[in-house]
């Protein structure tokens, strides 16, 4: 795609949709990657257009009738799917007693993946004890 793109001089927005595909190529051609948790998740961090980009490639690595029925399901769910706001901020986290900086950051973070990896739901309860141990360090 590198040399295509250089070749035809093709737009930025072209040219990251080729590299969306080529670095997740290994992704799709495993069973998780179809999963709908992964597709959120994949959705979160990249966004609704680069999945439909995968989800349509990847048909033309197998030409399956019922895996393009199956990633025509996919596509429907992508595109009606929202994509998760994660509910808690900066500020929110100066009330536990966090000043700006790198630790502020590395606590969200934290929790940010906590969440992500709780299929985008956290218990409020998790994160006050979460940043009450921290306070008290």
């Amino acid at each position: 795609y590198e040399y295509f793109c250089h070749k035809y001089k093709t737009s930025n927005n072209t040219i990251k949709r080729f590299e969306n595909i080529s670095k997740n190529f290994e992704d799709i051609k495993t069973k998780k990657f179809y999963l709908k948790e992964n597709l959120r998740k994949l959705t979160y961090f990249s966004g609704k257009n680069y999945v439909r980009d995968l989800l349509l490639f990847s048909t033309c690595l197998d030409n399956n009738k019922n895996k393009i029925y199956s990633i025509e399901k996919l596509i429907y769910y992508v595109n009606t799917c929202k994509i998760p706001k994660f509910p808690i901020s900066g500020d929110s986290l100066k009330d536990y007693g966090y000043e700006t900086g790198p630790a502020l950051g590395e606590k969200l973070k934290s929790l940010e993946e906590q969440w992500i990896n709780n299929n985008f739901e956290i218990d409020k309860e998790i994160i006050k004890k979460s940043l009450n141990k921290s306070k008290a360090n």
